[in-house]
């Protein structure tokens, strides 16, 4: 009797440890499992990361080098423009309103609109009153034949250089001061200039 029931707890420890050792088998297989599927999503996770931050990295890079090139053209062009205004400044500006206000150069540029002044029309010269009394004895005399006919020259308050030129009767002005002969000469002159001081650069 002893030995059966010997015989039946040995075979019932027996059998726990049997089925105790499946049961951590089982529950470490699974945790091998688990384990793995972890190591394997967080390098899938690493990847991903790894990734983007090179695909940002790249984006940024790309970004950086448009802007770059996009800010330096910009500047360059601004440096070309104010370059190219130097020039025109020093080339037409000073020129032009040294000219405009020399009282010999004003009366020879009226005195030659007069003589080739094809209309019947009467027209007023508008002057600078700084240079009106000093004009008015010039023309007076050169060109007295067309003042008497229909030309006259009068002081203008608002002229500080050239000279206006407009029917007596109104309807139109023809103004000739720095500042409309700097725009003029200027278009005339930028391409030459851009020509001259960056081509092929």
């Amino acid at each position: 009797m002893d030995n059966k029931l010997q015989h039946l707890t040995d075979k019932l420890y027996q059998e726990g440890v049997q089925k105790g050792k499946e049961a951590a088998d089982e529950v470490l297989a699974n945790a091998k499992k688990e384990a793995a599927d972890v190591i394997s999503n967080a390098k899938k996770e690493a990847s991903d990361i790894v990734a983007k931050a090179q695909k940002q990295a790249t984006d940024l890079k790309e970004t950086t080098i448009s802007d770059l090139q996009m800010a330096s053209n910009q500047a360059k062009e601004r440096l070309k423009s104010e370059i190219i205004s130097i020039v025109d400044g020093k080339v037409v500006s000073e020129p032009v309103t040294s000219a405009m206000m020399d009282v010999t150069f004003i009366q020879k540029v009226i005195e030659s609109l007069i003589q080739n002044w094809s209309n019947d029309q009467a027209m007023e010269i508008s002057v600078p009153e700084a240079m009106f009394a000093e004009l008015e004895t010039k023309l007076s005399v050169s060109v007295k034949d067309s003042l008497e006919k229909g030309f006259s020259v009068k002081p203008s308050g608002t002229l500080t250089n050239g000279f206006e030129m407009a029917p007596a009767s109104g309807g139109f002005k023809m103004r000739f001061t720095d500042s409309d002969f700097d725009a003029y000469f200027q278009e005339q002159l930028r391409p030459k200039v851009v020509e001259l001081l960056f081509e092929n650069k």
